[in-house]
């Protein structure tokens, strides 16, 4: 028999601990079953620390295995991530150098555009002081006033943008007659569709002409007014089409034409800012890149959609959707003929303006038509005309010096709430004709004032006048 690897804790003299490994053997039985054992002892302290050792260090590279083995899965997450960001990188790279590209090909375009009305205006403006017949001075301050609001349009393309970038803008909710805004629209555009060899209509289904829809007007004008202008830089002949279809819950209002029509490789950017097309550059058509990304950006502020369906040189077709919000009632929109001022003659009338050229201009407008002219240039000054006299209207500029227009308002209606209060001003924000409103404000007339907007406006309060 045999007894082996027997393995035993003991402790010296000295109190230390030692591993002792004894092996051992039955030597010899005796008949009254006891026997002998022969065998040794062996120190193996040294041996069994350095296995204890072995057994801790492996423990530890198993525990640093699984470490490492964590870090490099970190390792490979975190290259993903790089690649990842790398490729978002160059992506907002080559965006950053496109939109750099853009921005220096539109500064160059804007100096173009800006440059080109402005050579008309000064140079015909110049002309005219020149001895001319009739016929030609009329045309000529024709050509000065077209290109005097083809430059505003480009500074009020540029406003926008800018303020589309840096607020929040709220939408209004208007009620909005289809038919009498499409007249509008029509009409509008009538005098420069006349020259041209373009048939425009507008197309309004049965069951949408008597509709009344909920919007903000003055976003859903701007943009299909957009659509058509866009419309005629590309159409030489055939037809512009305005139009709406309901779908579902949607209203669809659509400008299709017989132009140019798109590249398929520009239609996916056609909505991108400072983006001209090819076919533009090369034929020197007008425009800023400016309209159709703030289209985009008006029609989505409204909670609509838009979309472009084009085939190369047959036309191109713009469109949005809103949702269909029906209202009862009757438009607020105004459409007549051009107002009549010469039925103004009992109006006593206040003039608010500080400056001189502007004082001047609406001076000569309204002197022959009205009873009682006066002026004042500050908001003090006002207060205290009213004061002394009763005047029927006020036609307040927003921005004076000291008391501004819009305080003077709100202390006028307060105490002569008969007093009809026309705000001019050069703001052309939705916010501050909300802010004008609340001062106490009828109306509000953005300048440059036009003649006509400014008598239909005050024939709005004084329709007995006409």
């Amino acid at each position: 028999k045999h007894i082996e690897n027997f393995v035993y804790k003991a402790l010296t003299k000295k109190k230390q601990e030692i591993f002792l490994h004894m092996s051992a053997r039955v030597a010899e039985e005796f008949k009254d079953g006891s026997f002998t054992i022969e065998g040794f002892v062996t120190d193996i302290t040294h041996r069994r620390k350095a296995e204890e050792q072995l057994i801790r260090q492996n423990e530890e590279y198993q525990s640093l295995n699984e470490e490492y083995m964590a870090q490099n899965e970190e390792l490979n997450q975190n290259l993903e991530l790089i690649k990842k960001t790398n490729q978002e990188l160059k992506i907002a790279r080559d965006k950053a150098e496109e939109s750099d590209r853009l921005k220096t090909a539109f500064l160059a375009n804007m100096s173009h555009e800006v440059r080109t009305p402005m050579n008309a205006i000064v140079g015909f403006t110049n002309l005219l002081n020149d001895e001319l017949a009739a016929e030609e001075r009329k045309r000529f301050v024709s050509i000065i006033n077209s290109n005097a609001y083809y430059l505003l349009k480009i500074i009020d393309d540029v406003i926008s943008i800018s303020r589309l970038e840096s607020e929040k803008i709220e939408p209004e909710k208007n009620i909005i007659g289809v038919v009498a805004l499409f007249d509008e629209i029509h009409n509008s555009f009538l005098p420069e569709i006349k020259k041209r060899n373009i048939n425009f209509k507008y197309d309004v289904p049965a069951n949408l002409k008597d509709l009344f829809i909920k919007s903000d007007y003055q976003k859903l004008s701007q943009i299909l007014n957009g659509f058509i202008s866009n419309s005629l830089k590309y159409t030489n002949e055939g037809e512009i089409v305005l139009g709406c279809k309901k779908k579902g819950n949607q209203l669809i209002f659509y400008v299709s034409d017989t132009g140019i029509g798109i590249p398929g490789e520009e239609k996916r950017r056609i909505f991108d800012r400072f983006f001209r097309g090819e076919e533009a550059q090369k034929k020197a058509i007008g425009g800023t890149g400016l309209g159709l990304s703030i289209a985009k950006s008006l029609t989505k502020l409204i909670g609509g959609t838009i979309e472009v369906e084009s085939e190369y040189g047959k036309g191109s077709t713009f469109s949005i959707k809103i949702p269909l919000l029906q209202a009862k009632g009757k438009s607020g929109m105004y459409v007549g003929e051009n107002p009549d001022e010469k039925g103004l003659t009992d109006l006593q009338v206040l003039i608010a303006e500080d400056e001189p050229t502007n004082m001047e201009y609406l001076l000569t407008l309204l002197e022959s038509n009205v009873k009682c002219l006066d002026k004042a240039t500050t908001g003090k000054e006002v207060l205290e005309k009213v004061d002394k006299k009763a005047y029927n209207l006020v036609l307040m500029d927003i921005k004076m010096p000291g008391m501004d227009g819009l305080e003077a308002s709100k202390i006028i209606k307060q105490k002569y709430p008969e007093i009809i209060i026309i705000a001019q001003t050069a703001y052309v924000q939705g916010e501050e004709k909300l802010r004008a409103a609340k001062m106490g404000c009828d109306d509000y007339l953005t300048k440059p004032i036009r003649k006509e907007e400014l008598f239909k406006s005050i024939l709005k309060f004084f329709p007995e006048k006409a």
